[in-house]
C-alpha cells in the first residue's frame, strides 16, 4: 500500500485527537518509518491548538461529521454544502 505523508498523519490522529505535533511525528516514524515535519502535520490535520479543542467534542458529533462527509462524497463537497447552508442564515 503506497500512502502519502498526509494520509499517514491523518491515520495517526484518528487514534487520538489529543496527540501533540511531536507525538504525531513520533508515531508516524514508529508506525510507517517515515519522518514528517511540523508543517506537514499542520497542513494535514490543522494546528495543535485547534486539534486539542476538537478532543472536547463529543464522539457522537464527530461520528455525525464523518457520516456527513461520507454521504457528500468527500470533504471538499461537504465544505461547499456547509458554506451554502451557512450563507442562508
Amino acid at each position: 500500500m503506497n500512502m502519502c505523508k498526509t494520509d499517514m498523519v491523518r491515520n495517526i490522529v484518528k487514534e487520538n485527537l489529543q496527540y501533540t505535533n511531536k507525538q504525531i511525528k513520533d508515531r508516524v516514524w514508529t508506525t510507517y518509518g517515515v519522518r514528517v515535519g511540523s508543517n506537514e502535520v499542520i497542513n494535514a490535520v490543522g494546528s495543535e491548538r485547534k486539534r486539542l479543542s476538537y478532543g472536547q467534542t463529543p464522539d457522537y458529533v464527530l461520528r455525525a461529521g464523518e457520516t456527513f462527509i461520507r454521504v457528500c462524497g468527500d470533504y471538499d463537497q461537504a465544505r461547499r454544502i456547509l458554506a451554502v447552508c451557512g450563507s442562508k442564515r
